[in-house]
């Protein structure tokens, strides 16, 4: 398994046990307090599984933001060309809403009495004309562990972004992007919702082995 961040520099509201000073509004450099801390908690959990897990920590959006998925495309085809075994690639990053009054929206559910950021899977397509040959492998894959983790964490999810552009995903059998929580929501919840996740993931590839 593969885990990359395309906007690695996203991050989260501060909190008092994450406290850090963006570098741009809701991003970061530091790595602490990026996509890539909530990488790190996605990665421990299924290495304390068993699972074979690469996590790319390169940051992809900067300098600049244009490019970035060119450079995590990159990132994705050389760690397949080092390891054909990987067949799971994880782009995650978080969302960021805002409603009507410019106000800043927080997805999260409780969890064994903690506040946890939600997730939700997007799943590209080739209906933006190019091609995407296993885009319903990857919609089969998201849409089947979405209702695994459900079973576990019944609130836990959002619903599936389907969208027409491919997002990278054309170049793994089982490849989706990951959003943990929002802008709103704070590192600390952004944690646990990777941990259950994780949890769920590391369980549906053993059962479905």
């Amino acid at each position: 398994m593969l885990i990359v961040h395309t906007h690695t520099t996203e991050s989260y509201t501060p909190s008092e046990k994450y406290n850090y000073t963006p570098t741009d509004t809701d991003r970061t450099r530091d790595k602490r307090y990026n996509m890539v801390a909530v990488g790190d908690e996605i990665e421990k959990v299924l290495a304390s599984k068993g699972i074979k897990v690469y996590h790319d920590a390169t940051i992809n959006d900067y300098p600049s933001y244009s490019g970035s998925y060119n450079k995590s495309a990159k990132a994705i085809e050389n760690h397949i060309k080092n390891d054909k075994s990987i067949k799971i690639v994880l782009d995650v990053h978080r969302d960021a809403i805002v409603n009507k009054n410019g106000e800043k929206v927080k997805h999260s559910t409780t969890v064994n009495g903690e506040s946890v950021a939600k997730i939700m899977f997007v799943v590209g397509s080739d209906l933006s004309g190019l091609t995407h040959e296993n885009w319903k492998e990857n919609m089969s894959f998201a849409t089947n562990l979405q209702k695994h983790t459900l079973s576990l964490y019944p609130d836990l999810c959002r619903p599936i972004n389907f969208r027409s552009q491919r997002f990278n995903q054309q170049l793994a059998p089982a490849g989706i992007i990951v959003e943990v929580g929002t802008n709103a929501n704070t590192l600390d919840e952004a944690i646990l919702g990777a941990r259950y996740f994780a949890v769920s993931l590391a369980d549906f590839i053993e059962k479905n082995k």
